[in-house]
């Protein structure tokens, strides 16, 4: 084995462990910063009232679901009472969910890069804002779904169709909107059906690249005239992203020849998906049941959060933002034209990542920065998903 070899094996094997050392290490150092009284009280309060044996809607008013009360009501029995308790099992599961992110990256990547990756994802994420949210813990099961569905891919086991419904259905269980991870992983079951289809019978000729852009410029166009929306921001930040991809997504099913026949739908896997996103709502729907707070679950988490949007709501931040994304961005759609492109795009990203959470704690625009990055990034990553959809075969 040659030098060059030997040392590339050396890193593949060390590069994830000091990965996972260095951001256990950052995020301890930022996991008792940022406190906020209305987030922690909300937080706490709620833990140390289902500690005293109250369930969440039913005696008392629950921001979320109510997986995250009842977690936080553990730690408080493990580790005592305190708003840093609440905070330890975060960075243990923050920890486990950048060891999954380098798992995933992993599949496309070499060890070393992945590595970079996953601590390029924690370095943008808990350390801004370590306060034991259910955001954090629906982005981790998130993952755990895309994961799933990578691996559902490659060896075609249903297991981990089952696995990434399961995962969808715990993030349910900590905040309601956890059911878009459930949705992202049946449109990937869609997708996949397309392909095979494609694989299976003659096609037609692949939508130009021009073509293409056009289609989704002309759709997002229309749709904001639609939708009547009150701006832009609103348009790029929820409607343009799933838009995207159900367009993109209800192209590739499209009959593709000329006895008009669909691309064949996987109607098993979506079975064994939904059955797993459901197994925790029903757990959780029979476990209120037999204490009689059915109906309160209901309306706290269908109903209620409907009711707050009047009272509280806030727009997102102005679409011209998504200048801060663009770096990211570019990632997405260069492509490598020398051996030396992915050391230079991760060393390049793991900088700039660096700089923002080092500044972000003395300089508001490099925190707001970070913030910005992370919301205008989403439909940047939807419009590169909805063209790899309809362009696969193409660089």
């Amino acid at each position: 084995m040659s030098a060059p070899a030997r040392l590339a094996r050396s890193l593949g094997r060390i590069a994830p462990a000091a990965a996972l050392a260095l951001g256990a290490l950052i995020l301890w150092t930022q996991l008792l910063q940022g406190w906020f009284p209305h987030d922690e009280g909300a937080l706490g309060q709620a833990a140390e009232r289902v500690l005293n044996g109250e369930w969440p809607h039913r005696d008392f008013d629950d921001i979320y679901t109510g997986a995250l009360s009842a977690w936080n009501a553990l730690a408080f029995a493990l580790f005592g009472i305190s708003s840093a308790t609440m905070r330890l099992p975060l960075f243990v599961v923050t920890i486990a969910w950048q060891w999954l992110t380098y798992a995933m990256l992993r599949r496309f990547v070499p060890s070393p890069w992945a590595a970079i990756g996953g601590l390029v994802a924690l370095l943008w994420s808990v350390p801004n804002y370590p306060a034991p949210m259910p955001s954090w813990y629906v982005l981790f099961c998130a993952t755990a779904t895309a994961y799933a569905m990578v691996r559902w891919t490659e060896d075609g086991r249903l297991r981990w169709v089952f696995a990434a419904g399961l995962a969808s259905g715990i993030a349910c269980a900590f905040k309601v909107n956890g059911i878009v991870a459930l949705a992202g992983a049946v449109l990937a079951v869609l997708v996949v059906a397309s392909r095979r289809d494609a694989e299976r019978v003659p096609t037609r000729p692949a939508l130009p690249r021009t073509a293409v852009w056009l289609l989704l410029a002309s759709a997002g166009a229309a749709l904001m005239m639609v939708t009547g929306l009150r701006s832009a921001r609103e348009f790029a930040r929820f409607v343009a992203p799933i838009a995207l991809l159900l367009g993109a997504t209800a192209i590739a099913l499209v009959p593709r020849t000329r006895s008009w026949r669909l691309g064949r739908i996987d109607l098993r896997a979506i079975g064994v998906l939904v059955l797993g996103g459901a197994l925790p709502i029903v757990v959780l729907g029979l476990a209120y049941a037999t204490v009689g707070g059915l109906e309160a679950l209901i309306e706290g988490v269908l109903i209620v959060p409907f009711r707050r949007m009047t009272l509280a709501s806030a727009l997102p931040p102005s679409h011209t933002e998504l200048i801060y994304a663009l770096p990211l961005g570019a990632l997405l759609w260069l492509r490598p034209r020398t051996p030396r492109w992915p050391l230079a795009a991760a060393g390049g990203t793991t900088i700039l990542a660096l700089l923002t959470v080092w500044l972000s704690g003395s300089s508001a625009s490099w925190y707001a920065a970070g913030w910005f990055t992370a919301w205008a990034f989403v439909p940047l990553v939807a419009l590169e998903a909805a063209r790899q959809i309809l362009v696969p075969s193409q660089p």
